[in-house]
C-alpha cells in the first residue's frame, strides 16, 4: 500500500521514510500506530515524521524511547535462547474467511480509485488466503465466505473462491483411478489435488507450492488424466524419477511409463492406454541433436510437470 500510494517511492517526497522503516522493522508499538491512525497525537510518530530528524534511532531518542532491535539469528546459532521461538515446522496462522474478506474490503476502499492493478493483486491474494483456510477447515471456510457481504472487490474474491471450490469438486474421478495408502486402503483425491487438476484444465499452467508430503506428485498425475492427455512428459530431478513412476502406476495402474529412454527412442508395449515419459532435467542438455525434437513434434498435447521447486 505504501508503494502504490507513492509514499516510499524513490524520488517522491521522503516525509514518511522513517515511519515506513519503523513499521516494516517492527520497531514501533502497535498502539502508537493505532493512535496516529485515529487522529490522536503521538510523540513517537510525530518524531518519525519530523523532517529535521535524520534517523529512526534519533526519532525514538527524541521521544524518550529506545529502539528494540530484533535478533535474526538462526536456531543453530541460538539453540538455548528461550525467547527465540521460531519454529519452521509450524505454518503461519490462517485467519477465518470473513476476516480475510473484511480486510480486503477495507484496503480496497482506500486503494480502489488509485491503482486497478494493485486491486486485482489484492483480490487474487485474498482468494488464495481463502483457499489456505479451506484446506485447514473446509466446511467452516465455505460457510464463512458465503456469509460475507462487502464491497465489489471483496465480493469478487469471495465469488472466485466459491466458484473454484464448486467446480473443482464437480469433475468425476478419471476412470482407472486406484490410489491406495501403505495399508492398501483406497483414498479419493484430496481437495488440493482436485483444485490443481481443475486449474490445469482451465488455466493451462499451474505452479503448485504446496508443502512437502502434501501430494503434489499425485496432483500432477491426476491433472494429466482430468485433461485427457494421451502422452504426458514429466521433467523432474533425477532423484525423484523412480518416485514419479511409482506414483503414476499406483494411482492409475493401467498406464504405460517409460523412464529416461536411451537416445529418446521409445517403444510402447501396450496400445490405447495413457502414456508417460519420465526424464530427469539433465536429459535435455545431452540429447543427440534432433532426437528429442523429433519426439516432441509427434505429440499433439503435452503436459510438462515438475515438482520439488525451490523458491
Amino acid at each position: 500500500m505504501f508503494e502504490q500510494q507513492g509514499i516510499s517511492r524513490a524520488g517522491a517526497e521522503r516525509t514518511f521514510d522513517k515511519l515506513v522503516e519503523a513499521i516494516q522493522s517492527g520497531y514501533i508499538p502497535r498502539e502508537e500506530i493505532e493512535r496516529w491512525s485515529n487522529g490522536e497525537s503521538g510523540e513517537l510518530v510525530e518524531a518519525l515524521l519530523d523532517p529535521e530528524i535524520e534517523s529512526v534511532e534519533e526519532a525514538f531518542s527524541s521521544a524518550g524511547e529506545t529502539v528494540q532491535h530484533k535478533s535474526y539469528r538462526s536456531k543453530d546459532e541460538n539453540p538455548s535462547d528461550e525467547p527465540y521461538r521460531e519454529n519452521i515446522e509450524e505454518a503461519l496462522p490462517v485467519p477465518p474467511a470473513n476476516e480475510t474478506l473484511d480486510a480486503l474490503r477495507i484496503v480496497t476502499d482506500i486503494q480502489a480509485s488509485s491503482d486497478r492493478e494493485a486491486v486485482q493483486f489484492l483480490i487474487a491474494k485474498a482468494a488464495s488466503k481463502l483457499w489456505h483456510r479451506c484446506f485447514q477447515d473446509e466446511d467452516n471456510a465455505l460457510a464463512e465466505a458465503k456469509k460475507h457481504s462487502g464491497n465489489v472487490y471483496s465480493d469478487t474474491a469471495r465469488n472466485l473462491f466459491i466458484e473454484e471450490y464448486t467446480r473443482s469438486k464437480q469433475p468425476p474421478i478419471p476412470e482407472g483411478y486406484d490410489f491406495r495408502d501403505l495399508h492398501g486402503d483406497p483414498h479419493q483425491p484430496k481437495l488440493m489435488q482436485r483444485l490443481i487438476a481443475y486449474r490445469v484444465l482451465t488455466q493451462g499452467r499451474v505452479l503448485n507450492l504446496s508443502g512437502t508430503g502434501t501430494g503434489k506428485t499425485l496432483s500432477a498425475v491426476l491433472a494429466s488424466r482430468v485433461m485427457g492427455a494421451n502422452l504426458t512428459v514429466v521433467s523432474c530431478p533425477n532423484a525423484t524419477v523412480d518416485a514419479w513412476k511409482e506414483t503414476i502406476l499406483t494411482t492409475f495402474p493401467r498406464s504405460e511409463v517409460v523412464v529416461k529412454p536411451s537416445g529418446w527412442q521409445i517403444s510402447w508395449p501396450t496400445q490405447n492406454v495413457p502414456r508417460y515419459v519420465v526424464v530427469n532435467h539433465e536429459m535435455f542438455q545431452k540429447h543427440t541433436k534432433g532426437k528429442s525434437s523429433d519426439l516432441f513434434s509427434t505429440i499433439p498435447s503435452i503436459l510438462s510437470l515438475s515438482t520439488n521447486c525451490t523458491k
